[in-house]
């Protein structure tokens, strides 16, 4: 277990900067390309399944990949009036583009929303770094998948 201040203040607070610059930036290309849906009270969201719908048979996982869908984050539920954790289980019929899509939007979840505080994983700061860095390379292999969402992403107008 690591002191708190190296995620206040060192190579972990970067990471998860990266990512949330990096997944806020992804789901606002997704909006803009056209894999939109509307929300509650007609909000406009990115509309994740079409994206893996469309791109998931063609999608391959390299190996960084691999290793992030055979170890996800966990899930926090609350079940009998308790807050608990689950292993992060994938529909069985989801294409690996799926599996990316579900682990990284647990990982925005349970940054987001600090649910990942008091997990026994969470101040474990190898398996932080693990997961986070991963989570920013699928986000980056992702957008290569089509013209309009890289532009979109790295701001190449």
């Amino acid at each position: 277990m690591e002191d708190m201040q190296q995620f206040y203040e060192g190579d972990v607070k970067g990471l998860v900067y990266e990512f949330f610059l990096k997944f806020s930036r992804f789901e606002f290309s997704l909006k803009a390309s056209g894999f939109v849906r509307t929300g509650m009270r007609k909000a406009a969201v990115a509309d994740w399944k079409k994206f893996y719908q469309k791109f998931g048979a063609d999608y391959h996982v390299d190996d960084k990949e691999k290793q992030l869908l055979k170890t996800p984050p966990n899930r926090q539920v609350y079940i009998d009036q308790k807050i608990s954790w689950q292993d992060f289980e994938f529909p069985a019929d989801s294409t690996d583009l799926e599996k990316i899509t579900l682990a990284l939007r647990s990982m925005r979840n349970n940054l987001f929303h600090g649910g990942k505080y008091g997990e026994k994983s969470w101040d474990d700061g190898e398996r932080v770094r693990f997961v986070l860095s991963r989570g920013v390379h699928s986000l980056e292999r992702m957008a290569e998948l089509d013209g309009d969402i890289n532009i979109h992403f790295h701001g190449f107008y």
